[in-house]
Protein backbone atom coordinates (compact mmCIF):
# COMPACT_ATOMS: atom_id res chain seq x y z
CA UNK A 1 0.00 0.00 0.00
CA UNK A 2 1.06 3.54 -0.86
CA UNK A 3 1.64 5.66 2.21
CA UNK A 4 3.72 8.68 0.63
CA UNK A 5 2.80 11.39 -1.83
CA UNK A 6 5.14 10.82 -5.07
CA UNK A 7 4.65 14.35 -6.00
CA UNK A 8 5.22 17.15 -3.02
CA UNK A 9 3.79 20.85 -3.78
CA UNK A 10 6.46 23.14 -3.46
CA UNK A 11 4.68 26.67 -2.90
CA UNK A 12 1.46 26.52 -4.31
CA UNK A 13 2.23 29.36 -6.94
CA UNK A 14 1.97 28.90 -10.80
CA UNK A 15 5.47 27.75 -12.48
CA UNK A 16 7.26 30.08 -14.06
CA UNK A 17 10.39 30.42 -16.52
CA UNK A 18 13.63 30.07 -14.53
CA UNK A 19 17.10 29.84 -15.03
CA UNK A 20 18.53 26.56 -16.89
CA UNK A 21 21.48 24.68 -17.33
CA UNK A 22 24.68 26.81 -18.49
CA UNK A 23 23.15 29.81 -16.87
CA UNK A 24 25.02 32.33 -14.94
CA UNK A 25 23.35 33.05 -11.56
CA UNK A 26 23.19 36.80 -10.99
CA UNK A 27 24.55 38.11 -7.98
CA UNK A 28 21.91 37.70 -4.98
CA UNK A 29 22.13 38.72 -1.64
CA UNK A 30 19.77 36.25 0.74
CA UNK A 31 18.68 37.39 3.36
CA UNK A 32 17.17 35.58 6.14
CA UNK A 33 19.96 32.82 6.59
CA UNK A 34 19.89 30.89 10.27
CA UNK A 35 22.88 29.51 11.54
CA UNK A 36 24.87 31.89 9.70
CA UNK A 37 27.04 34.72 11.63
CA UNK A 38 26.13 37.30 9.66
CA UNK A 39 22.46 36.41 8.40
CA UNK A 40 22.76 36.39 5.29
CA UNK A 41 24.74 34.91 1.88
CA UNK A 42 25.72 36.48 -0.86
CA UNK A 43 25.99 34.22 -3.84
CA UNK A 44 29.15 36.12 -5.37
CA UNK A 45 30.94 34.93 -1.95
CA UNK A 46 30.39 31.68 -3.46
CA UNK A 47 32.27 32.11 -6.77
CA UNK A 48 35.39 29.52 -7.03
CA UNK A 49 33.46 26.98 -4.87
CA UNK A 50 30.75 24.45 -5.62
CA UNK A 51 27.04 25.50 -4.16
CA UNK A 52 24.55 23.60 -4.49
CA UNK A 53 20.64 24.40 -3.60
CA UNK A 54 18.43 22.39 -1.10
CA UNK A 55 14.80 23.38 -1.96
CA UNK A 56 13.11 21.46 0.94
CA UNK A 57 9.87 22.29 3.04
CA UNK A 58 8.74 21.32 6.58
CA UNK A 59 6.04 18.82 4.88
CA UNK A 60 8.43 17.08 2.87
CA UNK A 61 9.63 13.82 4.45
CA UNK A 62 12.42 12.99 2.12
CA UNK A 63 13.73 16.31 2.11
CA UNK A 64 13.75 16.46 5.97
CA UNK A 65 15.50 12.38 6.36
CA UNK A 66 18.13 14.09 4.03
CA UNK A 67 19.44 16.79 6.41
CA UNK A 68 21.61 14.43 8.35
CA UNK A 69 23.39 13.67 5.00
CA UNK A 70 23.67 17.17 4.44
CA UNK A 71 25.25 18.12 7.35
CA UNK A 72 28.11 15.09 6.68
CA UNK A 73 28.48 16.18 3.39
CA UNK A 74 28.95 20.30 4.73
CA UNK A 75 31.79 18.85 7.31
CA UNK A 76 33.76 16.48 4.60
CA UNK A 77 34.06 19.14 2.34
CA UNK A 78 34.87 21.97 4.81
CA UNK A 79 33.98 24.99 2.10
CA UNK A 80 35.05 23.78 -0.70
CA UNK A 81 31.75 22.75 -1.71
CA UNK A 82 28.09 23.79 0.01
CA UNK A 83 24.98 22.84 -0.05
CA UNK A 84 22.16 25.36 1.47
CA UNK A 85 19.12 24.60 1.99
CA UNK A 86 16.28 27.11 1.07
CA UNK A 87 12.55 26.96 2.05
CA UNK A 88 9.99 29.34 1.33
CA UNK A 89 8.15 29.10 4.85
CA UNK A 90 9.22 31.41 7.87
CA UNK A 91 11.65 31.15 10.76
CA UNK A 92 8.56 30.08 12.93
CA UNK A 93 7.80 27.44 11.03
CA UNK A 94 11.48 25.71 10.65
CA UNK A 95 11.96 26.64 14.25
CA UNK A 96 8.63 24.39 15.35
CA UNK A 97 9.88 21.17 13.44
CA UNK A 98 13.47 21.38 14.92
CA UNK A 99 12.16 21.58 18.55
CA UNK A 100 9.77 18.61 18.07
CA UNK A 101 12.05 15.95 15.88
CA UNK A 102 14.41 14.61 17.40
CA UNK A 103 16.51 12.98 14.57
CA UNK A 104 17.70 16.75 13.77
CA UNK A 105 19.01 17.39 16.79
CA UNK A 106 22.73 18.83 16.34
CA UNK A 107 22.25 19.76 13.17
CA UNK A 108 22.88 23.42 12.74
CA UNK A 109 23.16 23.65 8.69
CA UNK A 110 23.31 27.25 7.41
CA UNK A 111 19.62 27.25 6.06
CA UNK A 112 17.89 30.59 4.03
CA UNK A 113 13.86 30.75 5.08
CA UNK A 114 11.25 33.19 4.00
CA UNK A 115 12.88 32.68 0.49
CA UNK A 116 11.22 34.26 -2.78
CA UNK A 117 13.93 34.91 -5.26
CA UNK A 118 15.61 31.67 -5.29
CA UNK A 119 12.30 29.78 -5.55
CA UNK A 120 11.90 32.63 -8.78
CA UNK A 121 15.36 31.79 -10.55
CA UNK A 122 14.20 27.96 -9.67
CA UNK A 123 10.62 27.49 -10.01
CA UNK A 124 9.90 23.86 -9.18
CA UNK A 125 6.96 21.01 -8.72
CA UNK A 126 8.67 18.75 -6.98
CA UNK A 127 10.72 18.06 -3.37
CA UNK A 128 13.37 17.68 -2.81
CA UNK A 129 15.06 19.31 -5.39
CA UNK A 130 18.51 20.51 -6.02
CA UNK A 131 20.31 23.42 -8.39
CA UNK A 132 24.39 22.43 -8.91
CA UNK A 133 26.42 26.34 -9.06
CA UNK A 134 29.67 26.21 -9.99
CA UNK A 135 33.07 27.41 -9.67
CA UNK A 136 32.34 30.18 -12.23
CA UNK A 137 28.54 30.69 -10.93
CA UNK A 138 26.82 29.02 -13.58
CA UNK A 139 23.95 26.47 -13.20
CA UNK A 140 25.66 22.95 -13.94
CA UNK A 141 23.18 20.37 -12.84
CA UNK A 142 19.43 20.43 -11.71
CA UNK A 143 19.24 17.02 -9.70
CA UNK A 144 17.12 14.93 -7.51
CA UNK A 145 18.90 13.57 -3.51
CA UNK A 146 20.12 10.43 -4.97
CA UNK A 147 23.16 12.52 -7.08
CA UNK A 148 23.91 14.78 -4.04
CA UNK A 149 26.60 12.30 -3.07
CA UNK A 150 30.53 12.66 -1.95
CA UNK A 151 31.55 11.10 -5.01
CA UNK A 152 29.28 13.43 -7.39
CA UNK A 153 30.56 16.42 -5.54
CA UNK A 154 34.45 15.51 -5.72
CA UNK A 155 34.17 15.10 -9.45
CA UNK A 156 32.32 18.23 -9.78
CA UNK A 157 35.22 20.00 -8.30
CA UNK A 158 37.87 18.47 -9.88
CA UNK A 159 35.98 19.45 -13.03
CA UNK A 160 35.60 15.57 -14.34
CA UNK A 161 32.23 13.94 -14.92
CA UNK A 162 29.91 13.34 -12.45
CA UNK A 163 26.92 11.17 -12.78
CA UNK A 164 24.06 13.42 -12.18
CA UNK A 165 21.08 12.67 -13.96
CA UNK A 166 19.26 15.69 -14.74
CA UNK A 167 15.95 16.13 -13.18
CA UNK A 168 12.71 15.85 -15.13
CA UNK A 169 9.76 17.18 -13.69
CA UNK A 170 6.01 16.95 -14.51
CA UNK A 171 4.53 19.94 -13.20
CA UNK A 172 1.60 19.05 -10.58
CA UNK A 173 -2.14 19.97 -11.79
CA UNK A 174 -3.89 22.13 -9.13
CA UNK A 175 -5.91 19.80 -7.10
CA UNK A 176 -8.44 21.48 -5.61
CA UNK A 177 -9.97 18.62 -2.35
CA UNK A 178 -13.27 21.14 -2.53
CA UNK A 179 -14.20 19.93 -5.33
CA UNK A 180 -15.45 16.81 -7.65
CA UNK A 181 -12.34 15.46 -9.40
CA UNK A 182 -15.15 16.39 -12.85
CA UNK A 183 -15.23 19.76 -12.17
CA UNK A 184 -11.45 20.27 -12.52
CA UNK A 185 -9.17 20.84 -15.57
CA UNK A 186 -7.37 17.08 -14.85
CA UNK A 187 -7.55 16.13 -18.18
CA UNK A 188 -10.11 13.51 -17.89
CA UNK A 189 -12.38 12.08 -20.58
CA UNK A 190 -15.35 10.85 -20.76
CA UNK A 191 -13.40 7.90 -22.05
CA UNK A 192 -11.95 7.11 -18.92
CA UNK A 193 -15.26 7.09 -16.67
CA UNK A 194 -16.57 3.70 -15.81
CA UNK A 195 -19.71 3.16 -13.91
CA UNK A 196 -21.88 5.89 -11.93
CA UNK A 197 -18.93 7.14 -10.40
CA UNK A 198 -15.48 8.01 -11.52
CA UNK A 199 -12.53 5.71 -12.09
CA UNK A 200 -9.52 6.46 -14.42
CA UNK A 201 -6.79 4.68 -15.15
CA UNK A 202 -3.35 6.74 -13.34
CA UNK A 203 -3.05 10.79 -14.27
CA UNK A 204 0.23 11.86 -14.54
CA UNK A 205 1.05 15.24 -12.27
CA UNK A 206 -1.50 14.36 -10.14
CA UNK A 207 -0.47 13.21 -6.38
CA UNK A 208 -1.79 10.09 -3.94
CA UNK A 209 -4.05 11.16 -2.31
CA UNK A 210 -7.15 9.77 -0.16
CA UNK A 211 -9.97 12.20 0.91
CA UNK A 212 -13.14 11.08 2.55
CA UNK A 213 -15.12 14.01 2.76
CA UNK A 214 -18.21 14.17 4.82
CA UNK A 215 -21.54 15.74 5.44
CA UNK A 216 -22.92 15.69 9.18
CA UNK A 217 -22.97 12.09 10.19
CA UNK A 218 -22.59 10.34 6.60
CA UNK A 219 -19.93 10.70 3.82
CA UNK A 220 -20.61 12.88 1.24
CA UNK A 221 -17.85 12.04 -1.10
CA UNK A 222 -14.76 9.54 -1.52
CA UNK A 223 -11.81 10.09 -3.74
CA UNK A 224 -8.66 8.66 -3.81
CA UNK A 225 -6.26 9.32 -6.64
CA UNK A 226 -3.35 7.59 -8.06
CA UNK A 227 -3.76 4.30 -5.71
CA UNK A 228 -3.12 0.77 -6.24
CA UNK A 229 -5.84 -1.83 -6.35
CA UNK A 230 -4.64 -3.21 -2.45
CA UNK A 231 -5.56 -0.12 -1.08
CA UNK A 232 -8.94 0.72 -2.69
CA UNK A 233 -9.80 -2.37 -1.59
CA UNK A 234 -8.54 -1.50 2.13
CA UNK A 235 -10.56 1.65 2.19
CA UNK A 236 -13.39 -0.39 0.58
CA UNK A 237 -13.33 -2.74 3.80
CA UNK A 238 -13.02 0.06 6.30
CA UNK A 239 -15.77 1.36 8.33
CA UNK A 240 -15.96 3.77 11.13
CA UNK A 241 -15.13 1.59 13.62
CA UNK A 242 -12.54 -0.44 11.04
CA UNK A 243 -9.41 0.81 9.36
CA UNK A 244 -8.01 -1.61 7.57
CA UNK A 245 -4.14 -0.43 7.14
CA UNK A 246 -1.50 -2.57 5.35
CA UNK A 247 -0.71 -5.06 8.43
CA UNK A 248 -3.76 -5.99 8.54
CA UNK A 249 -4.23 -7.26 5.04
CA UNK A 250 -3.29 -11.49 3.71
CA UNK A 251 -2.67 -11.48 0.26
CA UNK A 252 -3.52 -14.99 -1.12
CA UNK A 253 -3.49 -13.98 -4.68
CA UNK A 254 -1.02 -16.23 -7.19
CA UNK A 255 0.06 -12.88 -8.58
CA UNK A 256 0.24 -9.87 -5.96
CA UNK A 257 2.21 -7.67 -8.50
CA UNK A 258 -0.73 -5.99 -9.94
CA UNK A 259 -2.05 -5.19 -6.46
CA UNK A 260 0.64 -3.57 -4.64
CA UNK A 261 4.46 -2.60 -4.92
CA UNK A 262 7.38 -2.32 -2.81
CA UNK A 263 9.24 -0.17 -5.09
CA UNK A 264 9.95 3.53 -3.87
CA UNK A 265 10.66 6.96 -5.81
CA UNK A 266 10.76 6.36 -9.46
CA UNK A 267 10.64 2.24 -9.85
CA UNK A 268 7.08 3.17 -7.57
CA UNK A 269 6.53 6.21 -10.46
CA UNK A 270 6.62 3.54 -13.23
CA UNK A 271 4.68 0.42 -11.67
CA UNK A 272 1.99 2.88 -10.64
CA UNK A 273 1.67 4.47 -14.20
CA UNK A 274 0.34 0.33 -15.03
CA UNK A 275 -1.17 -0.39 -12.11
CA UNK A 276 -2.71 3.06 -10.13
CA UNK A 277 -6.04 4.49 -10.64
CA UNK A 278 -7.90 7.31 -9.70
CA UNK A 279 -11.47 6.48 -7.74
CA UNK A 280 -14.32 8.94 -7.01
CA UNK A 281 -17.82 8.13 -5.33
CA UNK A 282 -20.35 11.24 -4.92
CA UNK A 283 -23.30 9.86 -2.91
CA UNK A 284 -26.78 11.84 -2.13
CA UNK A 285 -27.85 12.54 1.65
CA UNK A 286 -30.03 9.11 1.50
CA UNK A 287 -27.11 6.95 0.41
CA UNK A 288 -24.30 8.73 2.57
CA UNK A 289 -24.31 6.19 5.37
CA UNK A 290 -23.89 3.41 3.02
CA UNK A 291 -20.67 4.59 1.78
CA UNK A 292 -18.55 1.54 2.29
CA UNK A 293 -21.13 -0.92 1.53
CA UNK A 294 -21.48 0.73 -2.44
CA UNK A 295 -17.73 1.29 -2.83
CA UNK A 296 -17.10 -2.64 -1.70
CA UNK A 297 -19.85 -3.66 -4.44
CA UNK A 298 -18.09 -1.30 -7.39
CA UNK A 299 -14.68 -3.13 -6.68
CA UNK A 300 -16.43 -6.49 -7.27
CA UNK A 301 -17.64 -4.84 -10.54
CA UNK A 302 -14.65 -3.20 -11.34
CA UNK A 303 -11.71 -5.54 -10.29
CA UNK A 304 -14.04 -9.18 -10.81
CA UNK A 305 -10.13 -10.67 -10.82
CA UNK A 306 -10.41 -10.62 -6.92
CA UNK A 307 -12.25 -11.90 -4.26
CA UNK A 308 -11.54 -9.76 -1.06
CA UNK A 309 -13.44 -10.75 2.38
CA UNK A 310 -13.21 -10.31 6.03
CA UNK A 311 -11.71 -13.13 7.93
CA UNK A 312 -11.02 -13.27 11.79
CA UNK A 313 -7.29 -14.62 12.32
CA UNK A 314 -4.85 -14.66 15.28
CA UNK A 315 -2.84 -12.22 15.18
CA UNK A 316 -0.15 -10.29 16.98
CA UNK A 317 -1.34 -7.05 17.54
CA UNK A 318 -0.86 -3.73 19.61
CA UNK A 319 -3.70 -3.75 22.01
CA UNK A 320 -4.67 -0.48 23.45
CA UNK A 321 -5.35 -1.06 26.79
CA UNK A 322 -6.21 1.12 30.20
CA UNK A 323 -3.42 0.13 32.94
CA UNK A 324 -5.73 1.34 35.82
CA UNK A 325 -9.27 1.73 37.06
CA UNK A 326 -8.48 5.74 37.43
CA UNK A 327 -10.08 8.04 34.21
CA UNK A 328 -7.61 9.97 33.20
CA UNK A 329 -8.66 11.03 30.13
CA UNK A 330 -12.92 11.67 30.25
CA UNK A 331 -12.94 15.03 28.40
CA UNK A 332 -14.27 18.36 30.43
CA UNK A 333 -16.49 19.52 27.75
CA UNK A 334 -15.80 22.31 24.94
CA UNK A 335 -15.68 22.24 21.39
CA UNK A 336 -14.46 18.96 19.89
CA UNK A 337 -11.14 19.35 18.17
CA UNK A 338 -8.49 17.16 16.28
CA UNK A 339 -5.22 18.12 15.68
CA UNK A 340 -2.26 15.51 14.83
CA UNK A 341 0.83 14.95 12.66
CA UNK A 342 4.01 12.43 13.27
CA UNK A 343 5.18 14.65 16.36
CA UNK A 344 1.66 14.85 18.64
CA UNK A 345 -1.58 14.00 18.73
CA UNK A 346 -3.98 16.13 20.48
CA UNK A 347 -8.05 15.30 21.12
CA UNK A 348 -10.54 17.83 22.75
CA UNK A 349 -14.16 16.21 23.40
CA UNK A 350 -13.55 13.57 20.81
CA UNK A 351 -14.01 9.76 21.13
CA UNK A 352 -11.09 7.32 21.47
CA UNK A 353 -11.86 5.61 18.41
CA UNK A 354 -10.62 8.81 16.78
CA UNK A 355 -6.88 7.94 18.68
CA UNK A 356 -7.03 4.30 17.41
CA UNK A 357 -7.70 5.23 13.88
CA UNK A 358 -4.66 7.58 14.21
CA UNK A 359 -2.32 5.14 15.58
CA UNK A 360 -3.52 3.14 12.86
CA UNK A 361 -2.02 5.04 10.34
CA UNK A 362 0.61 6.32 11.96
CA UNK A 363 1.87 2.52 13.36
CA UNK A 364 1.09 0.67 9.90
CA UNK A 365 4.76 0.37 8.82
CA UNK A 366 4.65 -2.25 12.07
CA UNK A 367 3.62 -5.55 11.14
CA UNK A 368 1.25 -5.18 14.26
CA UNK A 369 -2.01 -3.70 13.81
CA UNK A 370 -3.89 -1.67 16.83
CA UNK A 371 -6.13 -3.23 18.01
CA UNK A 372 -8.61 -0.95 20.87
CA UNK A 373 -9.69 -3.36 24.18
CA UNK A 374 -10.38 -0.32 26.28
CA UNK A 375 -14.09 -0.48 26.12
CA UNK A 376 -14.06 3.41 26.90
CA UNK A 377 -17.18 5.21 25.42
CA UNK A 378 -16.96 8.61 26.99
CA UNK A 379 -15.49 11.69 24.66
CA UNK A 380 -11.80 11.70 25.55
CA UNK A 381 -9.04 14.82 26.40
CA UNK A 382 -5.16 13.84 25.99
CA UNK A 383 -2.49 15.49 24.45
CA UNK A 384 0.49 13.41 22.96
CA UNK A 385 3.83 14.83 22.45
CA UNK A 386 6.17 11.64 20.39
CA UNK A 387 7.13 10.71 17.60
CA UNK A 388 4.46 9.27 16.73
CA UNK A 389 5.68 6.97 14.47
CA UNK A 390 8.69 5.39 17.17
CA UNK A 391 6.64 2.87 19.89
CA UNK A 392 8.75 3.62 22.72
CA UNK A 393 7.70 7.27 22.84
CA UNK A 394 4.35 6.62 21.78
CA UNK A 395 3.95 3.91 24.80
CA UNK A 396 6.04 6.63 27.13
CA UNK A 397 3.15 9.33 26.30
CA UNK A 398 0.68 7.29 26.92
CA UNK A 399 1.65 5.72 30.36
CA UNK A 400 0.56 9.47 31.96
CA UNK A 401 -3.08 9.09 30.56
CA UNK A 402 -2.73 5.11 32.53
CA UNK A 403 -2.97 4.06 28.65
CA UNK A 404 -0.63 1.13 26.88
CA UNK A 405 0.00 -0.62 23.70
CA UNK A 406 0.53 -3.99 24.60
CA UNK A 407 2.10 -6.81 22.21
CA UNK A 408 -0.51 -10.22 22.30
CA UNK A 409 -1.75 -12.35 20.11
CA UNK A 410 -5.80 -11.37 19.38
CA UNK A 411 -8.66 -12.70 17.03
CA UNK A 412 -8.44 -9.47 14.61
CA UNK A 413 -10.37 -9.02 11.44
CA UNK A 414 -8.06 -8.84 8.60
CA UNK A 415 -8.93 -8.07 4.85
CA UNK A 416 -8.03 -11.37 2.82
CA UNK A 417 -7.51 -11.15 -1.24
CA UNK A 418 -7.79 -13.55 -2.99
CA UNK A 419 -8.03 -14.34 -6.58
CA UNK A 420 -11.39 -15.09 -7.38
CA UNK A 421 -12.95 -18.85 -8.85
Amino acid sequence: MALLCLFCKASGQPQKSGLSIGDLVPDLVIPDVLNHPSGEIRLQDYRGKLLILDFWATWCSPCITAFAKTDSLNKAFDGRAMILPVTYQSKADVDKLWSRARRLQGITLPMAVNDKALHDLFPHAQLPHYVWIDADGRVAAITGLKEVTSDNITKMLNDESPDLRMKKEVPLKKYDRTQPLMLQSLGIEESSIHFQSLITGYLPGLAGRMDVIRNGGGIRRITLTNYPIQSLLALAWSSDERQITVNRIVVKAKDPSRLSSNESGARYERWLRENGYCYELILPPNLSTNAFEIMRTEMARLFPQYHATMEVRNVNSLVLMRTSGADKIRSKGGTPAITNDQYGITLTNTSLRTLHAQLNFYLQHLSTPVIDHTGYTHPVDLRLQAEITDLAQLRTALRQYDLDLIEKVVPVEMLVIDDAR
